[in-house]
């Protein structure tokens, strides 16, 4: 480490030790990456690394081939794109890039949420695109093939209770909870458990959504076994 640096206000100053709690900057590692242990020459322990969820969908970022390329955006070419996405995966560890065909590239994430903001970034930064719809991942164990499962709550007005529990009974989801929402009059908050094949899209219904707003949260639980 030949630089310490720490930022005061809007600027990076340099400085000579760090405490517990500070937030600092360092130059001179070879090449750091997230998870690594930064210490003494003489301590040979390293402090356990935080494990992340595996990434449970996956979407194909490709060169914009329709009639309509290049009005949107300044960075049209399969190897602007695959930069872009390299530069994402340093910073980035719930996202893993993997090359693909005609300068396509195979782009997996946590959620439509996490990769809908990836292309919205880059669509700001100029970067035009063709992408695919998201696809589950699955994984095998065993012989057996899995598939994500996830956590979801819900808080929606208590007669419409009824339609959504039936709109989510067709995709497999079971009810872990139910019960009010804390400082709300008539809202229910259902917990529940539901493969991610079957959440994505996660609509109820188009008429029913435009006249009651629904929150949703989904969290990734575990693999089961995939019908």
């Amino acid at each position: 480490v030949v630089k310490l640096m720490k930022k005061k206000g809007t600027h990076m100053v340099l400085i000579d030790s760090a405490g517990a709690g500070d937030i600092v900057s360092m130059a001179g590692l070879a090449s750091p990456s997230i998870g690594h242990t930064v210490a003494n020459v003489e301590i040979r322990s390293v402090l356990p690394t935080v494990e992340l969820d595996p990434p449970t969908i996956s979407m194909t970022f490709g060169v914009n081939d329709s009639p309509l390329a290049g009005r949107d955006g300044t960075h049209l070419t399969g190897g602007k794109i695959g930069d872009r996405l390299s530069a994402e995966v340093e910073t980035n560890l719930a996202i893993n890039v993997l090359p693909g065909l005609s300068e396509s590239y195979e782009v997996q994430g946590r959620g439509e949420l996490q990769l809908g903001i990836l292309i919205e970034n880059m669509r700001q930064k100029g970067f035009e695109l063709s992408v695919s719809p998201p696809k589950v991942m699955y994984k095998t164990e065993n012989g057996l093939k899995l598939e994500p499962n996830e956590e979801v709550t819900i808080e929606v007005n208590e007669e419409h209770v009824g339609l959504v529990m039936e709109a989510l009974s067709h995709r497999r989801a079971e009810i872990v909870d139910m019960g009010p929402v804390p400082g709300s009059v008539d809202r229910t908050r259902l917990s529940l458990t539901c493969p991610s094949s079957f959440s994505y899209p996660l609509n109820v219904n188009s008429s029913f959504c435009l006249i009651e707003p629904i929150l949703f949260c989904h969290i990734n639980n575990n693999y089961l076994f995939s019908i």
